[in-house]
């Protein structure tokens, strides 16, 4: 067990709080660069600030700025633009890197992640919420608005990039497509499973241990998504004409 590998819970924290400060550096360095180098371009503006909301939420599922509200209350307003903008980012991952939605049904995707995802971030209790909505159907945003993400990306490089723009866009492809299916593994043991009333880590120990395997995990998957994308865009043009 990871409990018992011999570090102290303070060796755990300073890994816990390394990993987030190199995951988070990566993406917030990556999206200065963006801004700094192409600042006349939507799509580079628009990806700096959605590596920013990243680098700020840290894990997709638990973003950290949620637990700044908890800690400090007026926090609580910015927390919640953030979750909004957070979900919002998914539209970037549908059109990147030149803007056009493909397939085209993905811009009627777009168009419903910004009032379903506003609705849930500010908790607005009407029926069109799905937050409000029964398990498991209140589950239904994770996977189609994330799940879009991942397929717009796929279906890109699958199906309209020619070889000179896969080779580009490769490793683009490869940090996201990496960060979402951690992401969705992440979904499933900790939102569908317990549907069928059990967890899959039963008591604290074993949560623990998962939590420190998996965020270790994910944040260091950032720095190789900010590395790959930086390559991808500074080195092989992804941007250019």
């Amino acid at each position: 067990m990871v409990l018992q590998a011999g570090l102290s819970l303070s060796g755990y924290a300073l890994i816990f709080t390394s990993a987030r400060i190199l995951g988070g550096l990566a993406l917030f360095l990556l999206g200065f660069l963006l801004i700094r180098r192409h600042s006349d371009r939507l799509m580079a503006v628009l990806m700096a600030v959605l590596l920013s909301i990243f680098a700020a939420a840290g894990t997709w599922n638990t973003p950290l700025f949620s637990w700044g509200a908890v800690i400090a209350p007026w926090m609580k307003f910015p927390a919640v633009f953030l979750s909004w903008l957070l979900w919002c980012g998914v539209i970037v991952m549908y059109a990147f890197p030149d803007g056009r939605f493909k397939p085209r049904w993905m811009f009627w995707l777009a168009v419903l992640v910004i009032p379903l995802s506003f609705l849930m971030a500010y908790n607005i209790r009407i029926f069109l919420n799905p937050g409000t909505w029964p398990s498991p159907f209140d589950l239904l945003p994770n996977i189609l608005f994330i799940g879009g993400g991942l397929f717009a990306v796929l279906y890109r490089y699958g199906h309209i990039a020619d070889l000179e723009q896969k080779r580009r866009i490769r490793l683009y492809v490869l940090g996201l497509s990496l960060l979402v299916v951690v992401y969705f593994i992440d979904f499933f043991i900790s939102d569908i499973y317990p549907l069928s009333g059990n967890l899959l880590f039963q008591g604290y120990r074993a949560g623990m241990n998962y939590a420190l395997v998996y965020e270790p995990i994910w944040y260091a998957l950032e720095v190789f998504f900010a590395v790959g994308l930086g390559i991808s865009i500074f080195r092989r043009k992804l941007l250019e004409e």
